[in-house]
């Protein structure tokens, strides 16, 4: 019996992926999920509370990757960290691009509506601790490189958003974020 709880819950899952990702969270409906799960609608809320909870569940995975990615390995030597953080987010952008999209795009109405910005200030944090961190504080430093991983975030969605095949695409957006990461440090001591 449980088999197939978990049968219909992930396809329920499933369901509200296509439809967040078709309509977002405020014109998603239940009654389109329901439908595309071949269930009723009233059934969905014995897996779910609610369309918000159903969101977060399928955006969880997506969710619980970044955090891990962005806190990876704080103390290591910051190149082998950098390399392994830029595999693993390229990894995850393959293995969750819809979810990832769903979450900048089609977030509206849920707690995560600002959820882009929220990732831009975490991963700054966490650049400024890494580049800036042993130098004396410098608000222009810290200004480009605020612009920097905001450009670089922006680069990440368009990449998303874009037609690139799914099989190339965690290379794709780890090259792309080398480029953008790589020597930082020194390419700002030498234009600041």
């Amino acid at each position: 019996m449980q088999f197939l709880k978990d049968k219909i819950r992930n396809q329920i899952l499933k369901s509200a992926l296509e439809e967040f990702s078709t309509f977002g969270f405020e014109k998603g409906s239940i009654r389109r999920i329901a439908q595309n799960s071949n269930i009723s609608p009233g059934n969905i809320y014995r897996y779910f509370e609610n369309k918000e909870d159903i969101f977060y569940h399928v955006v969880r995975p997506a969710l619980d990757r970044i955090l891990y990615i962005i806190k990876y390995e704080e103390d290591k030597d910051e190149d082998v960290v950098l390399d392994e953080a830029l595999s693993m987010f390229g990894d995850l952008c393959k293995s969750h691009r819809k979810e990832l999209l769903v979450l900048i795009e089609g977030s509206d109405g849920t707690e995560y509506d600002s959820y882009k910005d929220m990732v831009v200030d975490m991963v700054n944090e966490r650049m400024k601790s890494s580049f800036l961190g042993t130098m004396p504080y410098d608000e222009h430093k810290e200004f480009i490189l605020k612009v920097q991983v905001e450009a670089m975030i922006t680069g990440v969605i368009y990449i998303l958003k874009s037609s690139i095949e799914n099989q190339i695409l965690g290379d794709f957006i780890r090259k792309f974020m080398k480029i953008q990461l790589e020597n930082l440090k020194e390419r700002m001591d030498e234009i600041l």
